[in-house]
């Protein structure tokens, strides 16, 4: 059954109370914020980069120490960069060569390795969001996600924001996008808008209300996520009604 998430954020305590018996999971960005969380719904962690160096970092051994404390249930990583090195401008920019789709499946399948022999929860990669300049190159097409999440036999997280970048970036129709995806491994739903090709967070637009419904019918992932982030008010509003939206989704039972 999917369930809402909600993001532990600056505005977490004013929110938690008023959403509490819609959500079914919380979602941390770090395990340093794991301790001290009401223990009645699930958790989960988004992290950083598969593919570049940031995921050595993140593999030590009290990080997997702390997945198995906390019992969390996913895991969600970029799917991407397509570098081992990159930097941050506006976007990410290479600080090496670009891998060619064959040496990033290979990347990752070593890297799959990893976490499988540490962690034994869900696994997910989330597509990114296209920008010119070499950091996102092949990563960010629905065929090379596809290759990807079949060769190391993971699900995707399904950034609404990060693909209507892409698809602005690349002149490609979302609904498209998601139709060329491959439903069965959609485990989880991010949402926020973005504003052309900036992935801003903002809040929703019924224009991607419309593509979470078209998501959301063709899959059944475990958890459905809001990213904005900024206002206590709109991140309760927008979190019911996704709420709704995935009651609304789930089949009906027979009478």
């Amino acid at each position: 059954m999917t369930k809402i998430a909600l993001a532990v954020s600056q505005c977490f305590t004013e929110v938690y109370p008023r959403v509490r018996g819609r959500i079914g999971a919380l979602t941390v960005n770090s395990m340093t914020k794991a301790p001290g969380l009401p223990k009645e719904h699930e958790l989960t962690a988004h992290l950083d980069g598969f593919i570049d160096d940031t995921f050595e970092r993140l593999c030590a051994p009290d990080f997997f120490e702390s997945l198995r404390r906390h019992d969390v249930k996913l895991i969600s990583l970029d799917l991407g960069p397509s570098c081992r090195k990159v930097r941050m401008e506006e976007c990410y920019m290479p600080d090496g060569p670009v891998l060619k789709p064959d040496e990033i499946i290979a990347d990752g399948t070593a890297r799959m390795k990893t976490l499988r022999s540490n962690y034994k929860g869900l696994i997910a990669l989330e597509n990114l969001d296209y920008h010119p300049g070499g950091a996102y190159d092949h990563v960010c097409t629905p065929d090379f996600i596809n290759k990807a999440l079949k060769a190391w036999d993971v699900g995707i997280t399904l950034d609404i924001g990060h693909l209507n970048v892409t698809c602005h970036n690349t002149k490609m129709d979302p609904f498209e996008f998601i139709r060329q995806i491959d439903g069965e491994r959609i485990l989880e739903l991010h949402v926020s808008h973005a504003n052309g090709g900036e992935d801003t967070h903002g809040l929703p637009t019924d224009q991607d209300y419309k593509l979470v419904e078209f998501a959301l019918s063709r899959s059944k992932p475990h958890y459905v996520k809001l990213e904005y982030y900024w206002e206590p008010e709109p991140i309760i509003e927008h979190t019911l009604r996704l709420a709704d939206l995935v009651d609304a989704a789930r089949p009906k039972a027979a009478t």
